[in-house]
């Protein structure tokens, strides 16, 4: 019995680790991050920890910015990506009161052990004075297969890019929705 699990593992791994030719796409609907607002803090989302897929990792990244959890949001960038040093990147947030996020088509493409996932991406910021501001484009997240990390610590689902640009309004952020990343 032993040995049958072990030989199903095999050719799972083996499958899950195959390249891949033609990119997938996860979803093509775009969905809005779920937010709650309370009443004596403004926007406080429940604790949002997830890294299973990369609009997962996105939703934690934006409810620890919104929960103003610094640290945790800086967390979510991996290794050579391009995060900011950390100081840098908290006073990038420091007129933020919250951030609406909105996930559009992931294409996922596997090279060399390693899976890279792009995400179409629309953000409506408010900012502390109510102010509001928006943004459209991709995020690029990486996992390096975990059947293949032997060494700790081990290294989850990160974001690696950004690839964000300020436009007019939240007509703008929804007509992008609809564009594969990599196209204006």
């Amino acid at each position: 019995m032993r040995i049958l699990a072990i030989a199903a593992l095999c050719a799972l791994t083996a499958a899950c680790n195959a390249p891949t030719s033609t990119p997938t796409v996860a979803s093509a609907t775009p969905t809005e991050q779920a937010a709650t607002r309370d009443t004596a803090t403004g926007w406080n989302d429940s604790y949002l920890d997830d890294r299973s897929s990369a609009q997962a990792i996105l939703n934690s990244y934006y409810n620890a910015i919104n929960r103003k959890e610094y640290p945790r949001a800086w967390t979510y960038w991996g290794e050579n990506s391009e995060v900011e040093p950390y100081e840098t990147f908290k006073k990038g947030f420091g007129n933020t009161k919250n951030v609406d996020l909105r996930t559009g088509e992931t294409i996922n493409e596997g090279a060399a052990g390693s899976t890279y996932s792009t995400v179409r991406t629309g953000l409506s910021v408010t900012n502390e004075d109510g102010t509001k501001e928006f943004f459209e484009g991709c995020y690029t997240t990486h996992l390096s297969q975990p059947v293949i990390q032997d060494t700790v610590p081990f290294k989850p689902l990160s974001i690696r890019e950004a690839k964000m640009t300020k436009v007019a309004d939240e007509a703008a952020v929804i007509a992008a929705m609809s564009k594969p990343c990599g196209t204006n």
